[in-house]
């Protein structure tokens, strides 16, 4: 059984990297000694564990393959972090580990103490950015014996790279990822009016709904997994737009709709989030959200599976 832990600090693409080895081996297992919790219908989830469970049809629980979601973080100890992993890679040719490079640090769970503890290795993922050379060069030192390597994510100019310095390189690509409906709620730190269960769409088109429903309809039908602002008394489009085709619906200005909006988002599972703000205020506060890859876009983990492959190579 081949194993590696897919570390880096904070958004820096571990969760691409971690999908693209999951995507390019079989029988490949997946493994979060700690995790982000977010409560979604009335349990706690950690959105890069639903995602990789999906991705690589893993029937083990959350709680599994995630020991960190059962515990306070406080709580947890390498001990309960290396019974969890025994399960995790039972009967698996590859498992990938996930975590961030310090997080767990002050209980002794560094992602250099879990690799340790786990007899593995670290490939550190850093995004091409301000300071990423820094950050590389402390980071290596920090754990010299345990990185295998490092890859570098989101270049924007691969003939300006030593590709000799890295394991791997990524260029930087729009639409890779999504963001959830959670997100957007938690962004947004709005109030779920309908639609709780709903929580985990996937929004990969953020729309404003201004028009009425004849001169929207027909535009608004094309696109996919949207998310809509509009104000909440736009009754007679928030009716129209309740279809599978939306994620989710942002009600801007306070305005709660009539008990019938509310029920058949409901029934639908259509997340209906209510903020304060007007339209443009909504929007700017959306697209600070941090997007993510979406399970069920077919072409998009293609595209991952395929630019990854080299570097699954390059580590097993």
């Amino acid at each position: 059984m081949k194993s590696i832990v897919i570390s880096g600090i904070g958004r820096c693409g571990k969760s691409l990297v971690t999908a693209g080895f999951i995507l390019n081996f079989k029988n490949c297992g997946y493994f979060k000694p700690i995790g982000e919790k977010r409560k979604v219908g009335g349990r706690m989830i950690d959105e890069d564990v639903y995602l990789m469970k999906k991705i690589a049809n893993i029937s083990l629980s959350d709680y599994d393959i995630c020991p960190g979601l059962d515990f306070p973080e406080v709580d947890i100890d390498i001990e309960k972090i290396k019974s969890a992993y025994q399960k995790a890679v039972e009967n698996k040719d590859h498992i990938i580990i996930e975590t961030d490079i310090v997080r767990g640090a002050r209980n002794g769970l560094s992602s250099f103490e879990i690799a340790d503890a786990l007899n593995t290795k670290i490939l550190l993922v850093i995004e091409e950015k301000d300071g990423w050379e820094d950050e590389m060069a402390f980071l290596k030192r920090q754990g010299e014996e345990l990185i295998k390597g490092v890859v570098l994510n989101k270049v924007k100019n691969l003939d300006l790279v030593d590709k000799d310095a890295f394991l791997g390189t990524i260029p930087y690509t729009e639409g890779f990822s999504s963001v959830s409906c959670a997100q957007i709620q938690e962004a947004l730190s709005a109030n779920i009016l309908a639609g709780n269960g709903g929580l985990l769409r996937q929004v990969e088109n953020i729309l404003v709904g201004a028009m009425t429903p004849k001169y929207a309809m027909p535009y608004l039908e094309r696109i996919p997994n949207k998310t809509i602002i509009t104000g909440g008394d736009r009754t007679d489009l928030i009716l129209s737009v309740l279809t599978e085709d939306t994620s989710c619906i942002v009600l801007t200005g306070d305005i709660i709709p009539f008990p019938e909006v509310i029920e058949k988002a409901e029934i639908k599972k259509i997340p209906l989030l209510s903020v304060p703000w007007d339209t443009h205020t909504t929007l700017d506060k959306i697209e600070t959200v941090i997007p993510k890859i979406n399970p069920d876009n077919k072409a998009r983990l293609s595209s991952i599976k395929e630019i990854t492959n080299s570097l699954c190579k390059a580590v097993f």
